[in-house]
């Protein structure tokens, strides 16, 4: 021990000293007649010769510090250098060079993990400038995104659908980089990841970022062809499902993403149009990212259609057994419960025909024997009939809602009915009928038609009548009418926010309770950062609404500011 104090004091501090000086001479130099690149090269032998010398001529204990002399010379002091390249080899994606430089900052990372008094990590600003050249990218693209919009402010889904294929190709294309010039640090992925959060939570048009990649992975889902090329080549439609996917994770507003991809879901489900293995990738990604609770209803859904033809089966086999014959032969049944699915329009007082009436009683009674504890509400809304209608000597199929189809039953004995007259029938409102019978009306193929019918002269004002457009002709068969009931999208959009925003102020108000139930006593800025970061996963929370809500609770008497320090909150028991 005493030779090495020898050692160090009359050799070692001398010896780092001058190698210091010559690393900032050789750096000078290098600097005025170097690129960037070429200065990195040089200085990346230089590195390697001084330490391979130095290996064989000193003390083992000198290296590391002639390590931390040299690179602290060669890279830490002409770091703006360095710096002002960096932009342009990202932009123009120089590999090579980026893995050098990666390479020389990597050496220094490790100085800085060994705490050998460094002050800052050596590849802390190459990751910012990273993170900030990826956020930029994403920006621009959505830039140009909203030009291209013009004075829309709603894009279709399928523009919609340009712009995530875009965030799709810049998360792939900057991965490959990673992988590539920075061998795959873990750290560089969370820059990906934090510039991504930094530009995508934002709104395009009037619309949120949540509520465009719902609909957009509607679109796929309804879409199976659908295929994404990237710079690495044509996805899968599994592919493109899982990457579409896995944008989730950059939501702020995950419960609005959930409740509109709900309601899209229920809407393919219900209208048979949904791919089951696609729909599994998607639940099953987000059930990584969301957690089980996060999916629960999901899966709920999708599981009550996968068991409805066992359920349409045993009804097959009841009516064998019981003798029993349908009024209407081709019936079937898709029992949802109202647990998992979004709620639906109810027509309670829909009249419908004894024939159909004959058919739910029935399949009710095989209902009540197989399940005792269950309730059945038939939603009319979300039920489809196809009728046989024969028309100016020509036979049509029309596939109609059931509220279209008791309507059209009721011409059969009469060619028009008075309009309060036919609601009376139907047993709905006035609005609900007008509704209902709008694709009818004024659809693509109009079967219905409104007329005035009054005496002249007559103080009392002419009648609305439906008349049954007698000479209707069509090129198609087989006609399919959508419901006049169902809410055009915007209304569904704010719907969805309004559920939305009284589902946040019940979690909040459990969350607040929770928290002070475990704390007893807490201060206002400490119970303000709890119920952020405990509510961050499903929301950004709204400081004005928190307080709102803790106001709430303070009149509720489910807690009360502290009698000695009002910055204080106490539970109450």
């Amino acid at each position: 021990e005493e030779a090495l104090e020898i050692y160090v004091g009359l050799f070692e501090t001398e010896f780092l000293a001058r190698t210091a000086s010559f690393c900032k001479t050789k750096s000078r130099v290098y600097q005025s007649c170097c690129t960037v690149p070429e200065y990195m090269e040089k200085v990346n032998y230089l590195i390697d010769q001084e330490i391979a010398q130095a290996k064989l001529y000193v003390h083992g204990d000198t290296v590391p510090k002639l390590m931390d002399s040299i690179e602290a010379e060669l890279i830490d002091a002409r770091w703006s250098y360095l710096e002002q390249e960096i932009r342009p080899m990202l932009r123009q994606e120089k590999s090579e060079n980026l893995l050098l430089l990666y390479k020389l900052l990597e050496k220094r990372e490790k100085k800085f993990s060994e705490g050998l008094g460094l002050s800052a990590s050596p590849l802390s600003n190459l990751l910012a400038v990273f993170s900030e050249f990826v956020r930029n990218e994403g920006t621009q693209l959505i830039d140009r995104f909203l030009v291209s919009l013009k004075d829309k402010t709603q894009p279709m889904v399928n523009e919609s659908m340009t712009l995530i294929e875009s965030f799709v190709a810049l998360r792939q294309k900057r991965r490959a980089m990673i992988e590539q010039c920075f061998l795959s640090s873990a750290s560089f992925y969370k820059a990906l990841d934090d510039a991504f959060k930094g530009f995508f939570n934002c709104l395009i048009g009037s619309k949120p970022m949540a509520d465009i990649l719902a609909r957009c992975l509607d679109y796929l889902l309804s879409s199976v062809n659908h295929v994404l090329t990237t710079a690495s080549g044509s996805l899968s439609h599994d592919e493109c499902l899982e990457e579409v996917t896995y944008l989730f994770t950059y939501l702020e507003d995950k419960d609005l993403f959930h409740e509109t991809y709900g309601v899209l879901l229920s809407e393919r489900l219900l209208g048979k149009r949904f791919d089951s293995a696609g729909e599994h990738v998607v639940l099953s990604k987000l059930k990584v990212e969301g957690g089980p609770v996060f999916v629960s209803n999901l899966s709920g859904m999708l599981q009550d259609v996968t068991i409805a033809n066992e359920t349409n089966n045993n009804f097959r086999q009841w009516l064998v057994k019981h003798s029993t014959t349908l009024p209407i032969p081709d019936f079937s049944v898709q029992v949802i419960n109202t647990l998992y699915w979004p709620s639906f329009m109810r027509l309670d007082t829909l009249v419908i025909p004894e024939t159909m009436h004959t058919n739910l009683s029935i399949f009710k009674r095989f209902y009540d024997e197989a399940t005792s504890s269950r309730k059945l509400s038939w939603m009319c809304t979300k039920s489809t009939a196809q009728l046989d209608v024969n028309l100016n000597r020509k036979r049509y199929e029309f596939v109609v809602p059931v509220d279209q189809a008791c309507t059209l039953l009721l011409f059969n004995d009469c060619d028009s009915i008075e309009f309060g007259a036919l609601a009376s029938r139907l047993g709905l409102l006035p609005a609900h009928l007008e509704k209902s019978i709008e694709p009818l009306l004024s659809g693509r193929h109009k079967l219905l038609r409104k007329c005035m019918r009054g005496t002249e002269g007559s103080s009392t004002p002419p009648q609305v009548f439906i008349e049954l457009i007698d000479n209707f002709s069509a090129k198609q068969v087989h006609i399919v009418v959508p419901s006049g009931l169902e809410k055009p999208s915007e209304k569904v959009a704010l719907s969805i926010q309004k559920v939305v925003s009284i589902d946040r102020s019940s979690q909040m108000d459990a969350t607040i309770v929770r928290i002070m139930k475990a704390r007893r006593h807490i201060a206002h800025v400490a119970l303000l950062t709890e119920i952020m970061t405990q509510l961050a996963k499903f929301f950004k929370p709204d400081i004005a609404l928190i307080k709102s809500r803790i106001e709430y609770l303070i009149e509720s008497e489910y807690m009360e500011r502290d009698q000695h320090d009002s910055n204080y909150y106490n539970f109450r028991n």
